[in-house]
């Protein structure tokens, strides 16, 4: 007999080892991915992360081939496959975190530890999804250039989140902050195994009767943790603040009823009890503290039942009360936790579990980033007359908004989406694009070369130039979004932390420019110089003395020859324009009859300005301000908006402005001058070649 007990109890103990948390956890196929999906649709700053992203669905948005809300369910769901991942979900808050795992880290590690760093034997336990992990991919999404790695590893992202949401959620399990359990060897052999209600399977077969509700959680937890060289992150603070000492369970108790200000384990720990560990085991919940009350309820079976209840701190109903008749004694009360008592717990754990959730997910995408018009305004220039036509540099001012927590020692770079459009001109002949076309395009993506930085200022914005040379933006595109990406020591979390900007930009806009000296608007209707000296009628109108003589300025004759330029033009945000206006590009000595094309990128569809300023031999350093509109060609809530392209002398732009000289001038309602004339007047020269230009944009 003693031989055979030697061969049953290794096989129980690695039983134990294997299995000890069967049925132990909240449900992962209804409570878990449900709590998840709660806190997702609460997190403001999930919904405002993945509109940087360019998801204006939000957690409805499809990220590879489902929506992020389901991977984030995911994530609730396969933290706990396989089966001994749940080995390292349980953290006792009255132990030294690098012992405060089950049974004191003998079969698992502190779910505190494993949240952040799974490196170590991830591959062994259903692969890496630590907290670390999940920074690691989401900042390899962010920055990448391919759409399948990126799709994939925001996927991945989300179910890394959704994960450590399980891991938070189960420290709201006082099993898991208790160290219980409630697995018996018996059970393991078939004996009543399923049969023993815990408050997890309670919460199985209730769990659409739930209160989901968010208990909110002060952001300044996150402020408050404790280093430990174990668990670096400050997330270890919605586990543990190293409040709670076993004999001040008063600590756990808000000064707020509105919120929670502590550590859910602790909470959890000192205020509840499991199956195993009612008045055992642990200092609180402790009977002096409590109260007896005799309440009259409805039984299962809908008859009227009266039962004793052990009244706790923080719940309605901590434990009931059964009394038992012994042969030959007097008998005895046993504590046990009946489903009245599940549900009293699940109102005050159920609502947490989904608010530090809500803390755990802001905390994750919290980082945030302000992008704005540099000091000359467009945010790249290039001259058009090159080919390909594409953006190698983007300028921006960029400042950290991420609330109280400064950008330190990192790196930023700047990543551009867009669609192609097919069969693109430079010359916009088949433009704009048709909107059917481009909806089954899909997103492209460039990135700049990173840009290191010892910090990021809240205050005042830092304008940065980044450079796209290794992954060049085309010109030919629609939908066109700037992110930029911090990645470095945010507040507390350092080295990893990730924070993301975005600014809708505008479509590239083409800004053509022309000498038009090569015409005259005289009376109305343009001429060349030789036509009007040849034509007695005209020549009178510019001939002040008839003498065959022309372009005598000094005798008040308008000049009618054609000349060569300098055009120069410079863009700003408001008018009267703030500050010095400076020149983005300029073309000297331009021809008659020739132009530049200049291909600019801005944010705003109205409030443009630019100042086109010109000199020649015959007036220096003249212009003129006009305001123009941004260019658009993308889908804006759903609604496809597209700019008009104007037409003038052969060429498609969106903005075209020359210098041409009439007699006699002509106002507008304004009381702007101009020079009058048809418009089918304005033929095209001979060469339709643009110029190059010059951009002074470093």
């Amino acid at each position: 007999m003693t031989h055979m007990m030697s061969k049953v109890v290794p096989i129980v103990v690695s039983l134990i080892f294997l299995f000890p948390t069967k049925g132990l956890a909240y449900d992962t196929s209804y409570v878990h991915p449900e709590i998840n999906d709660k806190a997702t649709r609460q997190s403001a700053y999930l919904e405002r992360a993945l509109q940087s992203l360019g998801y204006r669905e939000g957690v409805q948005g499809i990220v590879n081939n489902k929506e992020i809300y389901k991977w984030l369910r995911d994530g609730g769901e396969k933290e706990d496959a396989p089966l001994h991942r749940a080995n390292n979900h349980f953290h006792n808050p009255l132990k030294a975190w690098n012992n405060a795992g089950l049974s004191g880290n003998w079969l698992g590690m502190s779910s505190l530890i494993w949240a952040q760093d799974q490196q170590w034997l991830g591959g062994q336990a259903g692969g890496d999804w630590s907290w670390k992990r999940g920074r690691a991919i989401y900042y390899e999404a962010l920055t990448t250039n391919d759409r399948t790695i990126r799709e994939q590893k925001l996927a991945d992202t989300f179910r890394a989140v959704g994960q450590a949401m399980h891991l938070v959620a189960d420290s709201s399990v006082p099993a898991h902050t208790r160290n219980d359990i409630h697995i018996f060897p018996l059970e393991l052999f078939g004996l009543n195994i399923g049969q023993r209600q815990t408050y997890e399977s309670w919460a199985k077969r209730n769990w659409n009767n739930l209160t989901y509700t968010a208990k909110p959680v002060d952001q300044s937890i996150f402020s408050r943790r404790v280093f430990n060289p174990a668990a670096t992150v400050p997330i270890s603070a919605l586990w543990d603040l190293d409040q709670y000492r076993g004999s001040n369970p008063e600590v756990t108790w808000t000064t707020n009823p509105s919120i929670s200000e502590y550590g859910l384990a602790e909470y959890t720990n000192a205020n509840y009890f499991s199956e195993d560990t009612i008045f055992s085991g642990y200092p609180h919940p402790r009977k002096e503290n409590t109260t007896a009350r005799l309440i009259e309820q409805r039984a299962r079976d809908g008859t009227l039942d009266r039962v004793w209840y052990i009244m706790g701190y923080q719940t309605e109903r901590l434990a009931a009360l059964s009394f038992f008749w012994e042969s030959g004694a007097s008998g005895r009360w046993q504590y046990n936790l009946d489903d009245n008592v599940y549900k009293s717990y699940s109102e005050n754990l159920i609502p947490r579990a989904v608010g530090y959730n809500i803390a755990l997910l802001n905390y994750f995408f919290r980082g945030s980033i302000e992008i704005t018009s540099p000091s000359q305004y467009v945010y790249s220039i290039i001259d058009g007359s090159l080919n390909p036509q594409q953006f190698t540099k983007i300028k921006a001012k960029i400042r950290n908004t991420t609330s109280e927590e400064e950008m330190l020692n990192g790196t930023i770079q700047a990543v551009a989406r867009y669609r192609k459009i097919p069969d693109y001109n430079p010359d916009l002949l088949n433009y704009p694009p048709d909107a059917e076309q481009m909806s089954a395009v899909d997103y492209l993506y460039s990135v700049s070369r990173p840009i290191s930085i010892m910090s990021l200022s809240s205050a005042t914005p830092k304008e940065f130039t980044f450079d796209f040379s290794n992954y060049p933006i085309p010109v030919g595109i629609t939908d066109l979004t700037l992110q930029v990406i911090f990645k470095g020591t945010l507040g507390n979390e350092a080295d990893t932390a990730i924070a993301v900007g975005m600014k809708d930009l505008m479509e590239p806009a083409h800004h053509v420019f022309w000498n038009l000296s090569d015409r005259f608007s005289l009376d109305g209707h343009l001429y060349n110089a030789e036509d009007i000296k040849t034509d007695p009628e005209l020549s009178k109108r510019v001939d002040a003395h008839d003498n065959g003589t022309f372009n005598d300025i000094s005798a008040g004759e308008p000049y009618i020859d054609p000349y060569p330029m300098t055009l120069k033009a410079a863009y700003f945000g408001t008018y009267p324009p703030q500050g010095p206006v400076i020149a983005t590009a300029e073309v000297e000595n331009l021809s008659e009859g020739r132009h530049i094309r200049l291909i600019i990128l801005t944010d705003k569809q109205d409030g443009n300005y630019m100042r086109f300023m010109w000199s020649d031999s015959i007036s220096t350093n003249t212009s003129r301000d006009f305001e123009f509109n941004g260019t658009v060609n993308q889908g804006q809530d759903g609604n496809w908006e597209s700019t008009p392209i104007a037409e003038f002398r052969g060429l498609r732009q969106h903005l075209e402005l020359g210098v041409l000289r009439c007699e006699p001038m002509a106002r507008d309602q304004a009381g702007n001058t101009y020079c009058p004339y048809p418009d089918a007047e304005a033929v095209p020269p001979s060469d339709l070649t643009p110029v190059r230009a010059t951009i002074m944009f470093p």
